[in-house]
């Protein structure tokens, strides 16, 4: 049983690596697809999108059962260690703060509004953290455990034998292509399904009218005046009061001018909602 299980952990593994490498292959078809065609909007491939992704996950798995099995140099590489997960754990760490820092993930009291599957979503604020964490942990896995294994064995036979492959991996699977793949196939997979249905606040600047007029955080904003409002670059505001249609009611707001932006404002941040085509 003990065995199995170790059998079981080598294909999740495989599973892990595999499918990064497909990830990164899709998201340069779809980039590829785009600025040639440029088409109107994404297309729609989700039936194929699927299949290769359970391909990649049955291919990914094998491939770690097998490794496992013959003990070569990718089990080496990939197997579960410390100092694997210790620098997995770091990057992690790393990206979840820049992710805070930029704003992708912002705090109001102690909550936190991060996007989930192309949705707009309030969580606690450490178990928003958990959930960042722990996916860029898997995500940078492979990234970390190619590091660590050419560190430690940069003077083995065993390295210099398999050193083109360990550095074409090192290329694909590092942490830059993992954020640009997964960003891309995220474009994809929620562009092809949801379209922009409004533009939820999520928090409000130092002046702002907005909140003055008793609009609150999480609600979302439809309609401005006679203007409907998908995404943050419909607004269109002047000096004028308006009439603001949110999912909660209607509130009157008078915009003021920011001599920042030069433009005349609500006073909030916001992010595009996503709702289902």
């Amino acid at each position: 049983m003990k065995n199995f299980f170790k059998n079981l952990l080598a294909g999740i593994l495989g599973i892990l690596v595999v499918t990064r490498l497909f990830y990164l292959f899709f998201a340069g078809i779809m980039m590829a697809y785009m600025g040639i065609a440029k088409p109107a909007g994404v297309p729609s491939l989700w039936i194929g999108y699927s299949i290769a992704a359970v391909f990649s996950m049955i291919a990914g798995f094998a491939i770690g059962w097998f490794s496992f099995k013959k003990k070569n140099t990718l089990y080496e590489i990939f197997k579960i260690s410390k100092q694997n997960c210790l620098l997995s754990l770091m990057l992690a760490a790393a990206l979840t703060l820049l992710l805070v820092i930029l704003g992708d993930i912002s705090f109001v009291g102690g909550n936190a509004a991060m996007t989930l599957n192309g949705n707009l979503v309030s969580l606690n604020a450490v178990t928003a953290i958990l959930i960042s964490g722990v996916s860029y942990f898997i995500m940078f896995y492979p990234f970390s455990s190619l590091c660590n294994y050419a560190w430690k064995n940069r003077k083995t036979k065993q390295y210099k034998k398999a050193k083109a492959w360990i550095i074409l991996l090192a290329i694909l699977v590092n942490p830059l292509f993992a954020v640009v793949s997964q960003t891309f196939s995220g474009l994809y997979l929620v562009s092809s399904q949801n379209a922009p249905c409004g533009v939820v606040i999520t928090g409000f600047n130092d002046i702002s009218p907005a909140r003055d007029a008793g609009i609150s955080v999480n609600e979302t904003i439809l309609r401005v005046g006679q203007t409907d409002i998908k995404t943050s670059r419909d607004f269109n505001l002047s000096n004028q009061k308006v009439t603001v249609l949110t999912d909660k009611g209607h509130y009157s707001v008078i915009p003021y001018f920011s001599e920042e932006t030069k433009k005349f404002m609500l006073g909030i941040t916001a992010t595009t909602k996503m709702c289902k085509r």
